[in-house]
């Protein structure tokens, strides 16, 4: 019979065996590490940016894009970072979460604006994308129109690295489109602005005919593919902000009433603005000339001479439609000789 303390020195040895892979021998240590040093982390699988897109603009404020996609793989749970490049001269000012994998909780951007942090709670089948929505602001003046680039992190782990060009887009261009009026000589208008992006600010000024008004009820939005917000600074002027637009640039068309002075009623006009921008100012806009209306003739008054010739003689004004009735009781027209 074997003594107890063998019996219990076999089964050890066995333990450590099964445990060290069970052969007996120690795990191979992972490839760079010396015997004795800590576990290395070993990096996630692949994750790639799909796309970062910013439109062009040299805007202070203005909008990127960008897309964090792992397919054909899914992507993994975890925490990402969002670093921007010193070079970029930006900072984030608010970004939010889309795509088809949750993000829980909502991206939160570090003190300084200079990352973003989200979180990925549960591994994401694909197709498997986070899309964010980013605002960011200018730190500096940009030489040119200068680029973005956004370093991904994820679990402290650098990904990648990628840019997008904000170069100058090129100059405005617009169209005008004028009606005839439909009440007096308030002429309404639409003013369509291509090749717009979002964030960037528009002066639109009306530079013909001498005397016009631009309504301070001029309203964005009346179609096209950008919305933006619009402020009057003039009885010819008024400001407009782009707001939300298509990420390839989209168009802008604005709504406007145009106030005639009367003494064009009757005449041919033509209305004309010009538009300021990022870019630099649009040629003047002409809207196609349009022959205004002559106001109809009021219904005017006629001087008879009541009773001439009799005590009850005197000059009346009438309206046009009394005169007959008048006439065919003995007044006359014009004043009266006497001036009674």
């Amino acid at each position: 019979m074997r003594p107890p303390l063998l019996t219990w020195l076999g089964a050890l040895v066995l333990f450590l065996a099964s445990a060290s892979g069970g052969r007996g021998h120690p795990a191979e240590p992972v490839h760079g590490q010396q015997p004795g040093d800590p576990p290395a982390p070993l990096p996630p699988q692949p994750i790639h940016l799909s796309a970062t897109v910013c439109p062009p603009t040299t805007a202070t404020a203005f909008a990127c894009t960008l897309t964090v996609d792992n397919a054909p793989l899914p992507l993994p749970a975890g925490t990402y970072t969002v670093t921007l490049t010193p070079e970029s001269a930006a900072i984030f000012t608010t970004v939010t979460a889309g795509g088809t994998c949750a993000v829980s909780p909502p991206p939160v951007i570090a003190p300084g604006g200079g990352s973003v942090t989200f979180t990925v709670p549960l591994a994401c089948d694909p197709p498997s994308t986070v899309v964010l929505s980013e605002r960011l602001a200018r730190t500096a003046p940009a030489p040119g129109a200068g680029g973005i680039c956004q370093d991904l992190a994820f679990g402290g782990f650098p990904l990648q690295v990628f840019c997008a060009s904000l170069e100058a887009a090129g100059p405005v261009t617009a169209a005008k489109l004028c009606t005839m009026p439909t009440a007096g000589l308030v002429v309404p208008c639409r003013l369509t602005i291509a090749g717009v992006f979002a964030g960037e600010v528009y002066t639109v000024t009306l530079t013909q005919p001498a005397g016009a008004g631009l309504l301070a009820s001029v309203v964005a939005g009346s179609g096209g593919t950008c919305t933006a917000a619009v402020t009057p600074t003039g009885p010819t002027t008024a400001q407009v902000t782009t707001d939300v637009c298509p990420a390839g640039g989209g168009t802008l068309v604005v709504a406007e009433s145009v106030t005639l002075p009367a003494a064009l009623a009757g005449h041919a006009v033509t209305i004309c603005q010009a538009v300021a921008g990022v870019r630099g100012l649009s040629a003047p806009v002409c809207a196609a000339p349009l022959t205004l209306p002559t106001p109809p003739p009021r219904s005017g008054l006629v001087t008879l001479c009541h009773q001439p010739g009799t005590p009850a003689q005197m000059t009346l004004t009438l309206p046009a439609p009394a005169v007959p009735g008048h006439l065919r009781h003995g007044d006359t027209r014009g004043a009266c000789p006497t001036g009674g």
